[in-house]
């Protein structure tokens, strides 16, 4: 799994579809069925979003790309409130 979060990270656009993947990880010994086994367990953690094609060419695995600035918790209730919530 960290292998594949690596060459995302390092892949312009941070996707790639699923043969991709298989043609980086396979002249390495990863075995296909891994990878698929990976791309999906990192989907159900919200690593990656897998978007599932009928062939390796149509499924494109995104990275998930963390928040940069979250909103702090007293801005998000000023404004469930009503109010401007301006900093």
């Amino acid at each position: 799994m960290r292998e594949i979060l690596r060459l995302l990270e390092s892949s312009e656009g941070k996707s790639m579809t699923r043969r991709e993947l298989d043609d980086e990880l396979c002249p390495r010994g990863f075995r296909s069925d891994n990878v698929l086994r990976s791309i999906r367990t990192l989907d159900a953690m919200y690593e990656v979003a897998y978007r599932e094609g009928r062939f390796p060419e149509t499924c494109t695995v995104v990275l998930f790309q963390p928040v940069a600035d979250p909103i702090p918790d007293d801005v998000i209730l000023k404004i469930l409130e009503g109010g401007d919530g301006s900093v």
